[in-house]
């Protein structure tokens, strides 16, 4: 019996032993890969590693990586949420999280040895605790050697990257590297890209072009460039989007009026049917004699006349103009010239020019009329009188002015964004914003760069035609305070570069098990409270360019940024789990670094959430704002700029002796017709109140005053020349100013009547 006992407690024992070792299994295996395999001697180089984990359950918290000998004395490390500790010469710790099947970079700076090695091994492991215990080590090629002095192991710096020529299936992107390396662009719809251009020539300048697009679309895109040691750089996201498609109506040929000009004859063919009739019988005739009738000549065909006119263009435009030339040219026929007209956009127009028709050679001459600084591709024409054309084209730039940029109108989806304090606008990482801009002076680039001091993204605009308004996407990828600046080049070369806006990126909200891990595999859906019926609804997402519900990432995050409303979230995991928040509101769009915790998702309580949602917590993590939202004028005397008017120019200055509410627009904002009509209902008996238009004509800003019957006075800055000045982020901005010149506040968006008259008060206006 006491055999049986001991026998007993030994298996229990085991068993525990065996159960508390499954607990412990750790990581079953790792893969690595490193970059460069070669470093220059007596360099300060840096070193790349790819950490994969291979495990189907762990988590990896605890990467390791280990020198083969002191030829490598190792100065730092970082990686994505990962930091490094250099613990000796030749080792460095990571810390961080690595969930399975996924990977990680790690950037190893190092001090090479004055003497070159052999090809040796780098050790790397990881574990899924934060001690280290129960590391794998991690299979890979990781053999680095040490050359000889000057081998090349440093990467090409990528530079001026711009896109060109966005049309509405195409685009061109240029960048410069500065030695020769290889062109690739990865590009899709998406920041998982899917597509890819590859150029293999070794070039300093690169022009990669990419065809098939879909027309109105974002596109994202990156650069990497080799050199010739395999040296590779690669640039962050950025993003393009494409033109919308304009359909042109096809030219119909004149029609020849002259009477020197050939007619088009009908020859009409007349069939006749012949039936067979009985013969009647007959005595015969003598018979006659044959007459000889001679074989008519056959009439020679004429070819038809398909050749096209020959067009040239004989004025030199390869320089700048301050105001539109002469273009002369000849065009060459031999059935003799119709009609000659010329488009200023690329064929999407044309306008005649008068010269002789008739005679096989032509020569013609025009001064493009109503043009103003910008970049024009000439096309001229010609049409022979058989309906053939034939074209030439060449590009003409006027430069007046350098490229001038005015404020940014920035919206979500169908609504405006405005900044929090007159200066910072706030977003989520992985948002797509709207931004528009109007310039003068005929740039034909305009580029966003965004900008800190671990990121740059560059977003690039296209053109409207129709309006001459840039637009385009701007979309970040990392958090952190961004300076958004506008680069532009005209086609004279010159460059404007300036700040424009400013931008705070918010981490996305979390969604977090009881235990604090990331509850993914699951979904969120968002309710909004519906106005007419009083109740929640589904949340229509996609005009802001998101989905609802919304699925978390592995990291269990999920953007969040929501419009002006009375919310509650619904979160779904598995085929039990559901859970509900609080309900919460916004004013204004909002983004929201918001923290969800689920509570116990035990067996029980999931079985029961299909009936009653669980509470879950909502915890929004708001950054901290500046305690003033006024700008950086108020208490300054206005700044000296001059306004155009229907009375001739006003400079700033003059406008004085009462107190004066002074609201900066565009026709083109939607936002200046309400913020327009709340000035006009201020009585001007006390305060006056000014609509200022950036750059608009006056004549525009006239005709966009009287349609709307506005009761205030209207001034225009053509130029765009008080945004810099005024320090104007955001339309519309209005600006209070008291009867000395004197800025004592300024608001960003539309303000009611009620917010004006009570700033009016506040102020003591």
């Amino acid at each position: 019996m006491n055999r049986k006992i001991v026998t007993f407690v030994i298996l229990l024992c085991f068993v525990a032993v065996a159960g508390a070792y499954r607990a412990r299994a750790g990581i079953g295996s790792c893969a690595v890969s490193v970059s460069p395999s070669n470093l220059a001697t007596n360099i300060a180089g840096s070193l790349n590693f790819s950490v994969t984990n291979n495990d189907g359950a762990l988590e990896a918290k605890w990467i390791k990586v280990s020198a083969p000998s002191q030829n490598y004395e190792i100065q730092s490390g970082s990686g994505s949420g990962w930091p490094g500790s250099v613990g000796s010469p030749t080792e460095v710790t990571f810390h961080g999280t690595l969930s399975a099947g996924s990977n990680v970079g790690l950037g190893i700076n190092v001090q090479t040895s004055t003497s070159s090695t052999a090809p040796a091994v780098w050790s790397v492991q990881i574990s899924d605790q934060t001690d280290g215990s129960g590391a794998v080590s991690c299979t890979g090629d990781t053999n680095v050697s040490i050359g000889e002095q000057g081998m090349d192991s440093v990467s090409p710096v990528i530079s001026d990257v711009s896109v060109f020529d966005i049309t509405s299936s195409g685009a061109i992107i240029r960048w410069t590297t500065n030695e020769v390396a290889t062109s690739v662009v990865d590009y899709g719809k998406t920041t998982g890209y899917g597509d890819k251009k590859e150029v293999l020539d070794l070039v300093e300048s690169h022009e990669v072009t990419i065809q098939g697009l879909t027309a109105d679309t974002t596109y994202h895109y990156r650069i990497k460039s080799a050199d010739s040691a395999g040296n590779t750089a690669q640039t962050s996201d950025n993003t393009f989007a494409t033109a919308k498609i304009t359909v042109t109506p096809t030219p119909t040929p004149a029609t020849p009026t002259s009477s020197s000009e050939p007619t088009t004859q009908t020859t009409t063919v007349e069939v006749v049917t012949i039936t067979s009739t009985p013969i009647p019988t007959v005595k015969p005739t003598p018979k006659p004699k044959p007459i000889v009738v001679p074989t008519p000549t056959p009439t020679p065909t004429v070819p038809q006349d398909i050749l096209s006119p020959r067009v040239a263009i004989s004025t030199d435009l390869s320089k700048p103009f301050e105001v539109a030339p002469v273009i002369s040219g000849r065009a060459v026929d031999e059935s003799g010239i119709g009609v000659i007209d010329y488009s200023l956009d690329g064929g999407g127009n044309w306008l005649p020019v008068n010269s002789r028709k008739g005679t096989t050679m032509v020569d013609f001459s025009f001064s493009p009329i109503a043009v103003s600084d910008d970049s024009y591709k000439i096309i001229v024409r010609a049409r022979d009188l058989r309906g053939n054309s034939g074209t030439a084209q060449t590009k003409l730039v006027i430069d007046r002015l350098a490229p001038m940029i005015g404020p940014a109108y920035v919206s979500f989806g169908p609504q405006s964004l405005l900044p929090v304090n007159n200066d910072w606008f706030e977003t989520s990482e992985g948002v797509d914003l709207k931004v528009v801009v109007s310039a003068v002076g005929g740039p034909e680039i305009v580029d966003l760069i965004a900008e800190n001091k671990n990121d740059q993204q560059i977003f690039s605009l296209v053109k409207n035609t129709e309006t001459g308004l840039w637009s385009g996407t701007l979309s970040f990828a990392k958090i952190g305070d961004y300076v958004v600046k506008v680069r532009a080049k005209d086609g004279a070369g010159r460059v404007l570069e300036r700040d424009l806006l400013n931008f705070r990126v918010l981490e996305q909200a979390k969604l977090l098990a009881s235990n604090g891990e990331p509850l993914i595999k699951a979904n969120v859906s968002i309710f909004i409270r519906d106005a007419s019926s009083n109740r929640f609804i589904l949340w229509d997402a996609e005009p802001f360019g998101l989905e609802n519900p919304i699925v978390v990432s592995e990291k269990g995050k999920f953007p969040l940024v929501l419009p002006d409303g009375e919310y509650y979230l619904l979160v779904k995991a598995g085929n039990f789990y559901r859970g509900q928040t609080p309900i919460f509101k916004i004013r204004g769009i909002g983004a929201l670094p918001a923290i969800l915790k689920a509570s116990s998702n035990n067996f029980f309580s999931s079985v029961f959430s299909k009936v009653w949602p669980t509470a879950i917590s909502l915890q929004f993590n708001l950054p901290e704002r500046k305690a003033s939202d006024q700008s950086a004028l108020v208490g300054k005397e206005v700044p000296f700029v001059g306004l155009s008017s229907e009375n001739g120019v006003v400079f700033s200055s003059d406008l004085k002796g009462k107190p004066m509410i002074l609201t900066f627009v565009a026709d083109w904002v939607p936002d200046t017709v309400e913020q327009m009509a709340n000035l006009s209902n201020i009585s001007q008996d006390k305060i006056a109140t000014a609509g200022v238009f950036i750059q608009t004509t006056l004549t525009e800003a006239v005709l966009y005053k009287s349609r709307g019957n506005y009761q205030l006075k209207t001034y225009v800055d053509p130029n765009g020349e008080s945004v810099v000045p005024f320090d104007i982020h955001a339309l519309p901005t209005t600006y209070f100013i008291d009867r000395n010149g004197i800025v004592m506040g300024v608001k960003a968006g539309v303000m009611t009547r009620e917010e004006i008259r009570k700033e009016i008060t506040q102020l003591g206006l």
